[in-house]
């Protein structure tokens, strides 16, 4: 008798966890007269681990009109979007023109462990692998809907608080006896991840709250994000730039995810390649990371460690390669080449200042600069971003080290 009770609690189980009401989505379309009802705090606590949030433009209008922002509450985590924000998306503006019924969807998908855990691969395992908690991960995707049709998910949108409670006590097994404000978040492209296999996590600003266990990021791309205890911290500097000249820069840089993921020393002596380049020029520039993305360069292959951000370069006009198939990732990249992608930079940002060729007459050797670099030099010079070597010369195919990268990619950064 017992057996058979069991087995029917074990099939029942089983039935409500594949059942359709377990695998659910929990929908809120927030409308002007949802609003009302639901006001600004928005709760979606069911047990569904989608949670769906369709702010409509009616509602987005009364919440700007009143200075609200909106607070969706999901049990240990709660995410806070301002309606101010939203509406300076392009792609908000595009479908507000159409004169189509406008909304922006919140898709969110919390305590999916098990999703995130597909994407580690040993080093990430090793290095930033502790303290997998379910209910500090989350993914989020954010769409436009026009005439109630979902569009493509937005890649990039500004950025929103998300705040999660955390439980060290319950989880110091799993930490590697760090305590527990080594926390932070990182993302990943869960596209990216899935198409090539490249698991990317990458950290984003985020801080930690020891006293009241709650984490706090900034979330401003679609993808998965998860809680993790780091042997090293992001952001606290590399061993080997205690007493380098750009140190400061390199520190700052690190703030600004642009330089991450390079373990514990950073070599600023050494020469930069035109990929670390490229992809320190991306993420100053907060360019995501496209998989979908046509590879045109043969020399540029999949198992490459920064694949994705050379695409995302090739993309968005900030590199063309040494020819229409080649990109020489590895080569050091000269000072020339470095001035051509920051007038690119800069005219991507809608910064590039004017063209004044007189600033050239400053360096003795401007008659060795390629036709093809006068324009990214004068550019580069006006911007105060590149200056002179030794003896008033501009040094167009000299090399530079991740040092002076350092410098020169902080003075972009610092402009944006």
């Amino acid at each position: 008798m017992k057996k058979k009770i069991v087995w029917l609690l074990l099939t029942l189980l089983l039935v409500l966890a594949f059942s359709p009401m377990a695998l659910a989505t929990e929908y809120l379309n927030l409308t002007e007269q949802a609003l009302t009802q639901e006001g600004y705090q928005i709760k979606m606590t069911t047990n569904d681990k989608t949670k769906e949030l369709i702010l409509t433009k009616q509602a987005i209008d009364i919440a700007i009109q009143n200075n609200k922002k909106f607070v969706v509450d999901m049990d240990y985590i709660k995410a806070t979007i301002d309606p101010n924000q939203l509406i300076t998306m392009p792609e908000y503006i595009e479908v507000e023109k159409s004169g189509e019924p406008t909304a922006v969807v919140f898709e969110f998908e919390v305590r999916n462990l098990n999703d995130a855990n597909k994407f580690f691969s040993d080093t990430d395992q090793n290095y930033k692998g502790y303290y997998k908690q379910s209910d500090t991960c989350f993914g989020l995707n954010v769409y436009m809907q026009k005439g109630g049709i979902t569009q493509k998910v937005i890649a990039n949108f500004p950025a929103i608080t998300v705040q999660c409670e955390y439980e060290w006590d319950r989880f110091q097994y799993n930490t590697g006896n760090l305590p527990d404000s080594a926390l932070r978040y990182y993302w990943i492209d869960k596209d990216a991840a899935l198409a090539n296999s490249i698991y990317n996590w990458q950290y984003v600003t985020s801080s930690v709250n020891t006293k009241d266990k709650i984490l706090s990021v900034a979330v401003d791309k679609s993808g998965v994000y998860m809680a993790l205890a780091a042997k090293e911290v992001p952001g606290t500097g590399f061993s080997d730039i205690t007493n380098h000249w750009a140190k400061d820069d390199i520190t700052y840089l690190q703030t600004q995810n642009v330089i991450i993921d390079e373990g514990e020393n950073f070599y600023p002596n050494t020469d930069i390649t035109r990929a670390q380049f490229a992809a320190y020029v991306v993420r100053a520039l907060g360019i995501a990371n496209d998989s979908t993305v046509n590879n045109p360069y043969t020399d540029v292959e999949k198992s490459h460690s920064l694949y994705l951000e050379i695409l995302a370069a090739y993309k968005s006009g900030i590199v063309q390669g040494v020819s229409a198939t080649t990109f020489a990732p590895d080569a050091k990249i000269t000072r020339q080449e470095m001035a051509v992608m920051f007038m690119r930079a800069l005219s991507y940002a809608n910064k590039a200042p004017s063209m004044d060729y007189g600033v050239l007459d400053n360096f003795t050797d401007k008659g060795q600069i390629a036709s093809w670099a006068k324009d990214g030099a004068t550019i580069a010079v006006n911007a105060s971003l590149i200056g002179g070597t030794d003896g008033n010369r501009f040094a167009p195919l000299a090399n530079a080290t991740k040092g002076e990268a350092a410098a020169m990619l902080a003075r972009l950064c610092r402009q944006l």
